[in-house]
């Protein structure tokens, strides 16, 4: 596993330690799941541009009668 090193501002850090601490664990491991998450995130983020039809049907019915 390749090393990265990563400058961090000192609250950053502090918080990091404070979370490592609270889940027993060390600040690489933090990073690591949290980099985990965010990248699961944006893979499974939706791609299309286009609007939720399940969202906007209901939206445009309940609309339709004042822009009618």
């Amino acid at each position: 596993m390749p090393d990265v090193i990563c400058p961090l501002d000192s609250q950053t850090y502090l918080a990091l330690i404070q979370i490592a601490d609270d889940e027993q664990s060390d600040i690489a491991s933090v990073i690591r799941d949290a980099i985990r998450r965010d990248l699961f995130r944006r893979t499974r983020a939706k791609k299309a541009v286009r609007p939720d039809e399940r969202l906007v049907a209901p939206l445009r019915a309940l609309l339709a009668e004042d822009f009618a």
